[in-house]
């Protein structure tokens, strides 16, 4: 039995155009993805990034093989077609996941540096208002001693101004 590649593809192409798709429809549409904002660009977001993360982790995996749908003549060349693909497909297809795979290992190591970062950034201000606080008690006790000073050095003087006036 012969393959005739151009008579598969037609078959495929005709098969596109009678059910109306559009070239746009046949990109990455289905893969969900956030709209981005202006302002989402500018800040970090935790939220978006746990979100991220989690769509990875859930998507790492590639599936060399989808559900066939469409007629008999269009399935049987698709299933003709991953037939003599398959040797060349499926170990790119496994080299991807592993690539995806160690990607989401690395993004949860970002993720949980950037925890470790914000609890560490929180700890350390913690500690610099408690050092403030410390720093604050020492200076208002020192303008105590001051003003007891000023105010024992101003008893002192009285009876001598009190005198001077007599």
């Amino acid at each position: 039995m012969s393959v005739n590649i151009e008579d598969i593809m037609a078959d495929i192409r005709s098969e596109i155009q009678k059910n109306g798709y559009q070239k746009e429809m046949l990109s990455f549409s289905d893969v969900p993805y956030a709209e981005q904002t202006a302002d989402s660009a500018d800040r970090f977001d935790s939220d978006v990034l746990r979100d991220h993360v989690q769509f990875a982790e859930e998507q790492y995996c590639i599936e060399p093989e989808k559900e066939l749908q469409g007629n008999f003549l269009v399935t049987a060349a698709r299933k003709l077609a991953r037939k003599m693909t398959r040797f060349y497909v499926e170990p790119i297809a496994e080299e991807q996941s592993a690539v995806n795979a160690s990607l989401v290992q690395a993004m949860q190591e970002v993720e949980l540096f950037i925890q470790e970062q914000n609890q560490q950034a929180l700890h350390d201000r913690i500690e610099m208002l408690e050092l403030q606080q410390k720093n604050n008690r020492l200076q208002i006790e020192q303008l105590r001693e001051q003003v007891q000073a000023l105010q024992a050095a101003l008893h002192a003087k009285e009876p001598e101004a009190q005198e001077e006036l007599l």
